[in-house]
């Protein structure tokens, strides 16, 4: 996972949804940071997807989503992109410019990995 090339200031909100809608990438937003996500690993992808199908056969009254779902984090803005998500009951969602964002998950899932273990414990989790 990488960052955009730094620039003097800060990113906005507003800019970085700007890069989102117009990047075949995916990137999360932090403090006016711009963080790349790491590129798919094989191992990574099939234990996340692993995850969010267990989850999804074994919770009946429950839904699983995949790493696509944004889950809006207030304390955080705008979103941030877990590897696998759960939402009991009536599943809440708020749309900010064109993007779906998932308001009451009861579980978020991250598939460490070297790479990316330091920010998903650290700056992500906060």
């Amino acid at each position: 996972m990488s960052a955009l090339p730094k620039q003097e200031t800060r990113y906005t909100i507003e800019e970085y949804l700007e890069i989102l809608k117009n990047s075949d990438e995916r990137f999360e937003y932090f403090a006016g940071e711009i963080v790349a996500m790491a590129g798919g690993k094989i191992a990574h992808g099939a234990i996340a997807l692993n995850v969010a199908a267990t989850l999804q056969r074994k919770l009946s009254s429950c839904r699983a989503f995949s790493s696509d779902v944004a889950i809006k984090v207030p304390a955080a803005p705008p979103f941030r992109y877990p590897d696998a998500s759960v939402v009991c009951g009536e599943v809440k969602i708020e749309e900010m410019q064109g993007i779906e964002m998932l308001l009451n998950p009861v579980l978020l899932v991250e598939v460490l990995s070297e790479s990316t273990e330091k920010y998903d414990r650290e700056t992500k989790f906060q």
